[in-house]
């Protein structure tokens, strides 16, 4: 996710600014909430939030949406669904370990809000299913047209994700391999090639 580059932005991080609604969506319960972007990802926690949130806006600085529908509606494949299981799971995780950054854990989520884990995992079952499927074509996209990356680039996005959340690269290092770094601007490039070459209609 994107920082704003707005005057305070980073003080405000956990006092009213987020970039998860996954993680965070349950503390905004009830309140209005304004998403920035008008891509897949803003589209998605737009969804989400809209089921606890009084009000949700969108903002775009553009004059239409560019999530990727299109793209998942012309992905032809038999996922396996242990994908699915893993990256439910891999929702699950983020999410826990973004109570904790906030001073709680599963257990007391659940205790306070009455749900189970199996409640959390369909709750964030159709987001990861939809994820795996831009993943994958994405990453057909990024193999076709021979994109790749460099070890500067996986090296500038670890210092990233650290000043992101302050912390050292080294713990960002152990916590997410490198290969996953890669995948992931791998994606990016990919998505950025297909919005480059996008016809407008």
């Amino acid at each position: 996710h994107r920082h704003l580059g707005l005057p305070n932005e980073e003080e405000l991080i956990g006092e009213g600014v987020s970039y998860c609604a996954v993680c965070d969506g349950a503390f905004y319960s009830g309140q209005r909430v304004a998403i920035v972007g008008g891509g897949n990802t803003a589209l998605q926690e737009a969804v989400m939030l809209s089921d606890i949130c009084e009000s949700v806006t969108l903002i775009q600085n553009l004059p239409f949406l560019t999530g990727e529908e299109a793209l998942i509606e012309k992905l032809e494949a038999d996922i396996p669904e242990p994908m699915f299981v893993a990256e439910t799971e891999n929702f699950v995780r983020d999410y826990d370990t973004r109570l904790r950054q906030n001073g709680l854990d599963l257990n007391t989520y659940f205790k306070y809000t009455g749900l189970t884990i199996e409640a959390l995992r369909e709750q964030m079952r159709p987001q990861a299913e939809r994820q795996v499927k831009v993943r994958l074509a994405l990453e057909k996209i990024a193999e076709l047209e021979a994109l790749t990356v460099s070890d500067e680039d996986i090296d500038a996005e670890f210092t990233r994700i650290s000043e992101a959340y302050n912390v050292p690269v080294e713990e960002v290092k152990r916590m997410i391999a490198a290969e996953d770094i890669k995948a992931d601007l791998l994606a990016s490039k990919a998505m950025a090639l297909v919005k480059a070459n996008a016809v407008i209609k």
